[in-house]
Protein backbone atom coordinates (compact mmCIF):
# COMPACT_ATOMS: atom_id res chain seq x y z
CA UNK A 1 0.00 0.00 0.00
CA UNK A 2 1.47 3.33 -1.12
CA UNK A 3 1.04 6.37 1.13
CA UNK A 4 0.99 9.59 -0.89
CA UNK A 5 0.13 13.22 -0.36
CA UNK A 6 0.57 16.75 -1.61
CA UNK A 7 4.07 17.92 -2.48
CA UNK A 8 4.98 21.32 -1.01
CA UNK A 9 8.49 22.78 -1.39
CA UNK A 10 9.66 19.34 -2.44
CA UNK A 11 8.30 17.61 0.69
CA UNK A 12 5.43 15.11 0.62
CA UNK A 13 2.77 15.52 3.32
CA UNK A 14 0.67 12.50 4.30
CA UNK A 15 -1.95 14.40 6.31
CA UNK A 16 -3.42 17.58 4.84
CA UNK A 17 -6.76 18.16 6.54
CA UNK A 18 -9.32 16.63 4.18
CA UNK A 19 -10.41 12.97 4.35
CA UNK A 20 -8.21 10.43 2.60
CA UNK A 21 -9.12 8.89 -0.74
CA UNK A 22 -8.39 5.39 -2.02
CA UNK A 23 -6.47 5.01 -5.29
CA UNK A 24 -7.54 1.94 -7.26
CA UNK A 25 -5.71 0.16 -10.06
CA UNK A 26 -8.47 -0.12 -12.71
CA UNK A 27 -6.85 -3.19 -14.30
CA UNK A 28 -7.13 -5.26 -11.11
CA UNK A 29 -9.66 -3.45 -8.93
CA UNK A 30 -7.07 -3.46 -6.15
CA UNK A 31 -6.65 -0.51 -3.81
CA UNK A 32 -3.00 0.44 -4.30
CA UNK A 33 -2.63 3.72 -2.40
CA UNK A 34 -4.00 5.95 0.32
CA UNK A 35 -4.12 9.55 -0.88
CA UNK A 36 -4.08 12.42 1.62
CA UNK A 37 -6.31 15.19 0.24
CA UNK A 38 -5.83 18.91 0.89
CA UNK A 39 -8.46 21.01 2.65
CA UNK A 40 -8.84 24.80 2.46
CA UNK A 41 -6.06 25.56 4.94
CA UNK A 42 -3.58 23.25 3.23
CA UNK A 43 -4.52 24.38 -0.27
CA UNK A 44 -3.84 27.94 0.85
CA UNK A 45 -0.49 26.82 2.22
CA UNK A 46 0.38 25.22 -1.11
CA UNK A 47 -0.44 28.42 -3.03
CA UNK A 48 1.53 30.57 -0.56
CA UNK A 49 4.52 28.30 -1.09
CA UNK A 50 4.21 28.80 -4.85
CA UNK A 51 3.92 32.59 -4.47
CA UNK A 52 7.05 32.70 -2.31
CA UNK A 53 8.96 30.48 -4.73
CA UNK A 54 7.89 32.61 -7.69
CA UNK A 55 9.04 35.80 -5.97
CA UNK A 56 12.32 34.30 -4.73
CA UNK A 57 15.68 35.48 -5.99
CA UNK A 58 16.45 31.92 -7.06
CA UNK A 59 13.61 32.02 -9.60
CA UNK A 60 13.55 35.69 -10.55
CA UNK A 61 17.28 35.75 -11.25
CA UNK A 62 17.07 32.70 -13.51
CA UNK A 63 17.29 33.57 -17.20
CA UNK A 64 14.99 32.16 -19.86
CA UNK A 65 17.91 30.07 -21.06
CA UNK A 66 18.39 28.79 -17.52
CA UNK A 67 14.75 27.76 -17.28
CA UNK A 68 15.12 25.91 -20.56
CA UNK A 69 18.17 24.03 -19.32
CA UNK A 70 16.26 22.89 -16.24
CA UNK A 71 13.45 21.57 -18.43
CA UNK A 72 15.98 19.69 -20.59
CA UNK A 73 17.42 18.15 -17.43
CA UNK A 74 13.94 17.21 -16.21
CA UNK A 75 13.21 15.47 -19.52
CA UNK A 76 16.32 13.33 -19.12
CA UNK A 77 15.42 12.35 -15.57
CA UNK A 78 11.89 11.49 -16.66
CA UNK A 79 13.20 9.09 -19.31
CA UNK A 80 15.41 7.35 -16.74
CA UNK A 81 12.85 6.99 -13.94
CA UNK A 82 11.69 3.43 -13.37
CA UNK A 83 9.54 4.59 -10.46
CA UNK A 84 7.62 6.89 -12.79
CA UNK A 85 6.87 3.98 -15.15
CA UNK A 86 5.75 1.81 -12.25
CA UNK A 87 3.48 4.48 -10.75
CA UNK A 88 1.86 5.33 -14.09
CA UNK A 89 1.14 1.66 -14.80
CA UNK A 90 -0.38 1.14 -11.33
CA UNK A 91 -2.36 4.38 -11.48
CA UNK A 92 -3.94 3.83 -14.89
CA UNK A 93 -3.91 0.06 -15.38
CA UNK A 94 -2.23 0.49 -18.76
CA UNK A 95 0.25 -1.99 -20.26
CA UNK A 96 3.83 -1.20 -19.34
CA UNK A 97 4.72 -1.15 -23.06
CA UNK A 98 2.30 1.73 -23.65
CA UNK A 99 3.88 3.76 -20.86
CA UNK A 100 7.49 2.97 -21.80
CA UNK A 101 7.14 3.34 -25.56
CA UNK A 102 4.43 5.97 -25.76
CA UNK A 103 3.79 8.18 -22.78
CA UNK A 104 7.33 8.52 -21.41
CA UNK A 105 8.79 9.59 -24.80
CA UNK A 106 5.85 11.92 -25.45
CA UNK A 107 6.12 13.59 -22.04
CA UNK A 108 9.87 14.03 -22.51
CA UNK A 109 9.38 15.54 -25.97
CA UNK A 110 6.87 18.04 -24.57
CA UNK A 111 9.38 19.12 -21.94
CA UNK A 112 12.12 19.50 -24.56
CA UNK A 113 9.86 21.47 -26.92
CA UNK A 114 9.13 24.09 -24.27
CA UNK A 115 12.73 24.02 -23.07
CA UNK A 116 13.67 25.21 -26.53
CA UNK A 117 10.87 27.78 -26.56
CA UNK A 118 11.83 29.36 -23.23
CA UNK A 119 14.22 31.95 -24.68
CA UNK A 120 12.12 32.63 -27.80
CA UNK A 121 9.14 34.39 -26.22
CA UNK A 122 9.58 38.01 -27.20
CA UNK A 123 7.60 41.24 -27.16
CA UNK A 124 6.84 43.41 -30.18
CA UNK A 125 7.60 46.89 -31.45
CA UNK A 126 4.82 48.55 -33.45
CA UNK A 127 5.18 51.80 -35.36
CA UNK A 128 2.57 54.49 -34.68
CA UNK A 129 1.78 57.97 -35.96
CA UNK A 130 4.22 60.90 -35.80
CA UNK A 131 7.26 58.68 -35.56
CA UNK A 132 6.31 57.16 -32.20
CA UNK A 133 6.12 53.46 -31.46
CA UNK A 134 4.62 51.00 -29.01
CA UNK A 135 6.47 48.36 -27.01
CA UNK A 136 4.79 45.20 -25.81
CA UNK A 137 6.31 42.87 -23.21
CA UNK A 138 5.37 39.33 -22.28
CA UNK A 139 5.26 38.77 -18.52
CA UNK A 140 4.47 35.64 -16.47
CA UNK A 141 1.17 35.35 -14.60
CA UNK A 142 2.90 34.39 -11.35
CA UNK A 143 1.21 31.27 -10.01
CA UNK A 144 -0.65 29.01 -12.44
CA UNK A 145 -2.95 26.18 -11.37
CA UNK A 146 -2.95 23.15 -13.67
CA UNK A 147 -5.96 20.87 -13.21
CA UNK A 148 -5.61 17.45 -14.84
CA UNK A 149 -7.96 14.69 -16.02
CA UNK A 150 -7.68 11.04 -15.03
CA UNK A 151 -6.54 9.79 -18.43
CA UNK A 152 -2.90 10.22 -19.53
CA UNK A 153 -1.91 11.75 -16.17
CA UNK A 154 1.83 11.82 -16.96
CA UNK A 155 1.45 13.40 -20.40
CA UNK A 156 -0.98 15.95 -18.99
CA UNK A 157 1.29 16.96 -16.14
CA UNK A 158 4.07 17.61 -18.67
CA UNK A 159 1.66 19.63 -20.84
CA UNK A 160 0.80 21.88 -17.86
CA UNK A 161 4.20 22.23 -16.25
CA UNK A 162 6.46 22.73 -19.27
CA UNK A 163 4.89 25.89 -20.78
CA UNK A 164 4.23 27.40 -17.36
CA UNK A 165 7.88 27.11 -16.34
CA UNK A 166 9.22 28.10 -19.74
CA UNK A 167 7.29 31.38 -19.45
CA UNK A 168 8.61 32.01 -15.94
CA UNK A 169 5.63 31.01 -13.80
CA UNK A 170 5.31 28.79 -10.74
CA UNK A 171 2.64 26.10 -10.96
CA UNK A 172 0.38 24.15 -8.63
CA UNK A 173 -0.62 20.88 -10.29
CA UNK A 174 -3.84 19.21 -9.16
CA UNK A 175 -4.06 15.73 -10.68
CA UNK A 176 -7.29 13.77 -10.77
CA UNK A 177 -8.10 12.28 -7.38
CA UNK A 178 -8.18 8.92 -9.21
CA UNK A 179 -4.63 9.14 -10.65
CA UNK A 180 -2.29 11.11 -8.37
CA UNK A 181 0.78 8.88 -8.26
CA UNK A 182 2.73 9.89 -11.36
CA UNK A 183 2.17 13.60 -10.69
CA UNK A 184 3.73 13.33 -7.23
CA UNK A 185 6.67 11.38 -8.65
CA UNK A 186 7.02 14.00 -11.40
CA UNK A 187 7.10 16.75 -8.76
CA UNK A 188 9.95 15.00 -6.97
CA UNK A 189 11.88 14.77 -10.25
CA UNK A 190 11.49 18.56 -10.60
CA UNK A 191 13.43 19.00 -7.36
CA UNK A 192 16.06 16.50 -8.52
CA UNK A 193 16.41 18.45 -11.77
CA UNK A 194 17.33 21.56 -9.80
CA UNK A 195 14.10 23.57 -9.90
CA UNK A 196 13.70 25.73 -6.79
CA UNK A 197 11.40 24.13 -4.18
CA UNK A 198 7.84 25.41 -4.53
CA UNK A 199 8.04 26.25 -8.22
CA UNK A 200 6.23 22.97 -8.94
CA UNK A 201 3.87 22.02 -6.11
CA UNK A 202 1.38 19.13 -6.27
CA UNK A 203 -2.01 19.55 -4.59
CA UNK A 204 -3.98 16.32 -4.10
CA UNK A 205 -7.72 16.15 -3.61
CA UNK A 206 -11.09 16.05 -5.35
CA UNK A 207 -11.97 18.71 -7.89
CA UNK A 208 -15.03 19.80 -5.92
CA UNK A 209 -12.79 20.68 -2.97
CA UNK A 210 -9.13 21.23 -3.84
CA UNK A 211 -9.78 22.17 -7.46
CA UNK A 212 -12.42 24.76 -6.62
CA UNK A 213 -10.20 26.24 -3.90
CA UNK A 214 -7.41 26.74 -6.44
CA UNK A 215 -9.76 28.27 -9.01
CA UNK A 216 -11.06 30.79 -6.46
CA UNK A 217 -7.74 31.62 -4.80
CA UNK A 218 -6.81 35.29 -5.28
CA UNK A 219 -3.10 34.52 -5.70
CA UNK A 220 -3.63 32.14 -8.63
CA UNK A 221 -3.17 34.20 -11.80
CA UNK A 222 -4.23 31.64 -14.40
CA UNK A 223 -6.10 28.34 -14.58
CA UNK A 224 -5.17 25.66 -17.11
CA UNK A 225 -7.86 22.96 -17.09
CA UNK A 226 -8.24 19.75 -19.06
CA UNK A 227 -11.40 17.74 -18.48
CA UNK A 228 -15.09 17.54 -19.20
CA UNK A 229 -17.11 20.34 -20.80
CA UNK A 230 -19.44 20.47 -17.80
CA UNK A 231 -16.65 21.00 -15.29
CA UNK A 232 -14.95 23.49 -17.64
CA UNK A 233 -18.15 25.57 -17.76
CA UNK A 234 -18.47 25.45 -13.97
CA UNK A 235 -14.85 26.59 -13.53
CA UNK A 236 -15.31 29.41 -16.03
CA UNK A 237 -18.34 30.65 -14.11
CA UNK A 238 -16.32 30.65 -10.90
Amino acid sequence: MIETGSLIDGKEYLSTGHKDSAVINPATGETIAREACADEEWTGRIVRSSVEAYRSDAWQSLTAEGRGLLLYRLAGLLEESEELVEREVMDTGKPVSQVREGEIPLAASILRFYAGAADKMEGRVKNAANGSFYLTFLEPYGVVAGILPWNYPLVNVAMKVAPALAAGNAIVVKPSVETPLSAVTFGKLCIEAGLPPGIVNIALGPGAVTGNLLVNHPDVGKISFTGSTGVGIALQKQ
